[in-house]
């Protein structure tokens, strides 16, 4: 299926839009230069791609990251013709933001400076609302390749006509832990990012955003808009092998996976812009399986790679790419590919664009993304010109039932002091907080391969153990399984391991920081490791949206199963209960007016497996229940109506229980058909979605009524729910 981008944004670290960053793209500058915002002197490699426009050029300051995304945003959002709220009257456009770190460096900021933020400040769902009035913001932490994947789950969202258009966007700034981090697993220190070369020495960050604006084409004819490009498709996958080292089977699939829902072949494609990070396992990886895939056809597409001018930008690197790659068929000149001398075995058959600028007519370009945790990303996109059927199908290998429902086979908990979600059904009648009770993951997993896991990850995976065996899944496959995925829900799963590590570099400097930190302080960690230990190799999702992230969680794994992007999905929403999260969420209490005294830090997780239905019914499984209807509301009672239970969300904050009891009244609900569970819980964040919906089943297992499961508002935010159903003929089509 193709769809139409419209709009594209670019604030890069060689320019402020997306006119003068090509420019100099194309003229091979550089924006490589000693590091500014750090103390140098704690660091290896002392270069960095940054951004110059800190208020004293030096100084750090919490926020750049969202300053520079809601930049790219209005920038597609104008191009597009959507640029003024009026525009967008009535549209259902949410926001898709693809980032390794986040916020991270405003954490880093908050633990080595004192910077006076909260933990609403740490995603975008609040800066994007205030300055363009889009409310429905979904933030993806999937690594270097988080933006593909938030265009992956954007062309699913249309497929399906849960949008009328999408903002994906990407955004980076340079945090001190992963910077030291991949100082740290260097052989030697790099000074500039060397892609294909046979002299590299490894990465270099930068920073930067990028966003597109995609719209179905029959939308976009109808209102006259013009086109910039033509997305023809989103391949994923995940390599659930590794969580630093790539495998080239799976990048190999998300090549095949594009390229099949492009409906192109290898010979069609004229340019790659690669991901090309100048380390020696990726390039060469990335090279190899370009020769596996391109290495018969008889003219082989050129090659760039744009980190060389403008570093590692992680998670926006495939849109910042994906930008270049418009402007690139747009105009016929492709930029170059600096410090590429001495190019490596495996790329030598291919013409990598060096020196000067290339020139010449461009129809069909490829863009690559891969990121830790093996999740990679490739899309496929043509020029604005390019005809496209009006009666276009999807080819018939991805054809799926528009009804495909999908079931909840399995669920489970890992709450230190609650044995099963019955008890914590139990303990929600009363009312009463959680016992304090020791966490024990090797009583759950046993003791093999626990150790250099954060306790997120241990706590994720002890949950998805008791929902897998719950599911009737408890044997592992002998191979990966490529059709079930995995969508980890958390907001606070790296606030440890980042300020721990940051403190360790600024008293005794990277050599003091251990190696085996880098995967941890990657916002994905938690999805990547449960991946791998469950050898889960379909669609990877990290999500960190705030407290809708469970709820959301859900949705999306929902949404992948029915655009046919997985059969099955592992759904997790954790929140260790440790210091550093205690004490961010205090200090986010206080911020908002509230007794930081009376907050009480969740310390555990849940799990859903989701599988469609007609799957779960040919192995013989009875469903808990089916996933209903979602929505994304700013009051709780906007929620949707149900005669049946209705699970609250988080009560502990001002107002909050004074207005659900008056949203409870209004629909003249039974107590019996509330569930009250965040007194028990404390602050469960993006948890509590996914607990609530947990919880919800199994009371409907036992012969309870269909359900909404409410969550957010949490700190003045909005609100996500989710509907549960008995009889699967009311799921939404």
């Amino acid at each position: 299926m193709t769809w139409a981008i419209t709009g594209a944004g670019l604030v890069s670290s060689l320019g402020g839009n997306v006119a003068s960053s090509f420019e100099a793209y194309l003229a091979g500058q550089t924006s490589v230069h000693p590091l500014r915002a750090f103390d140098s002197s704690k660091y290896r490699v002392r270069v960095a791609y940054e951004m110059d426009d800190r208020p004293d050029g030096t100084t750090d300051v919490p926020g750049r990251a969202g300053r520079w995304l809601v930049g790219s945003v209005r920038q597609a959002l104008t191009q597009a013709g959507l640029g003024e709220r009026t525009d967008r009257a009535g549209l259902r456009i949410p926001v898709l933001v693809g980032t390794g770190l986040a916020e991270q460096r405003s954490l880093e900021l908050w633990q080595t400076a004192g910077a006076d933020i909260g933990l609403d400040d740490l995603h975008f769902a609040g800066v994007v609302a205030r300055e363009t009035g889009l409310r429905h913001t979904v933030t993806i932490v999937n690594a270097c390749a988080a933006g593909l994947y938030a265009l992956a789950v954007a062309t699913d969202l249309l497929s399906l006509g849960e949008a009328d258009a999408v903002v994906v966007a990407g955004t980076e700034a340079l945090s001190e832990t992963m910077f030291g981090l991949l100082d740290r697993v260097n052989m030697r220190p790099p000074s500039e990012v060397r892609p294909f070369d046979a002299d590299r020495l490894g990465v270099i960050m930068g920073e930067g955003a990028a966003a597109v604006v995609v719209e179905p084409v029959d939308r976009v004819q109808n209102r006259g808009a013009a086109a910039l490009a033509m997305l023809r498709g989103v391949g994923t996958s995940c390599d659930a092998h590794h969580v630093t080292a790539p495998l080239r089977e799976g990048v190999s699939r998300a090549f095949q996976d594009a390229h099949r829902r492009a409906g192109v072949g290898p010979d069609q494609i004229d340019l790659v812009m690669a991901h090309g990070t100048g380390t020696l396992l990726n390039d060469l990886t990335e090279a190899q399986v370009l020769g596996d895939v391109f290495g018969d056809v008889s003219r082989r597409p050129l090659v760039t790679a744009l980190k060389s001018l403008i570093g590692h930008t992680s998670g926006p690197s495939g849109l910042m790419s994906l930008v270049t790659a418009i402007e690139a068929l747009h105009s016929g000149r492709v930029p170059p590919t600096r410090n590429h001398a001495t190019p490596i075995d495996e790329i030598r058959d291919f013409q990598v664009v060096t020196g000067e600028a290339y020139q010449g007519s461009l129809r069909t370009a490829q863009v690559n993304a891969f990121g830790f945790g093996g999740v990679n990303a490739v899309s496929v996109l043509d020029r604005a010109d390019r005809a496209v059927p009006a009666d276009q199908t999807i080819p018939a290998d991805q054809t799926i039932p528009a009804d495909r429902a999908v079931a909840v086979t399995g669920v489970g908990t890992e709450i230190p002091g609650v044995a099963s979600l019955a008890d914590l059904l139990a303990l929600a009648e009363t009312g009463a907080p959680l016992p304090a009770r020791e966490f024990d993951p090797a009583a759950v997993l046993g003791r093999r391969g626990l150790r250099y896991k954060d306790r997120a990850t241990l706590l994720g995976l002890c949950a998805a153990k008791r929902a897998l065996d719950a599911a009737g899944r408890s044997e592992l496959p002998e191979e990966a399984d490529e059709s079930f995925g995995i969508v980890v829900a958390t907001e606070l799963a790296l606030a440890d391991t980042v300020c721990r590590v940051v403190a360790t570099i600024h008293s005794g400097g990277v050599p003091e920081t251990s190696p085996m930190d880098l995967p941890n302080a990657s916002g994905n960690a938690a999805a990547a490791h449960i991946g791998i230990w469950f050898r889960l190799a379909g669609l990877a999702l990290t999500l960190s949206s705030g407290p809708t992230s469970g709820v959301d969680a859900l949705y999306h794994a929902a949404t992948a199963i029915r655009a046919g992007r997985a059969d099955r999905m592992l759904v997790i929403g954790v929140e260790p209960g440790e210091e550093v999260a205690l004490r961010l969420l205090r200090d986010t209490a206080r911020r908002h007016g509230e007794d930081p005294d009376s907050v009480r830090a969740f310390d555990g997780a849940g799990a859903v497996i989701l599988e469609a239905a007609d799957l779960a019914r040919s192995r013989g499984v009875t469903p808990l229940g089916y996933v209903g209807d979602y929505a994304r509301h700013t009051w709780l009672d906007d929620a949707p109506a149900t005669d049946g239970l209705w699970a609250l969300p988080c009560l502990g904050h001002s107002g909050a229980e004074r207005e659900a009891d008056a949203a409870v009244r209004l629909r003249d609900l039974k107590p019996d058909h509330v569930l009250r569970l965040s007194p028990s819980l404390g602050e469960a964040s993006a948890a509590y979605g996914v607990l609530q919906y947990a919880a919800a089943a199994t009371r409907m297992a036992a012969g309870g009524p269909d359900a909404v499961v409410s969550a957010g508002g949490c700190w003045r935010g909005d609100y996500a729910s989710l509907g549960l159903r008995r009889d699967p003929s009311e799921v939404p089509a």
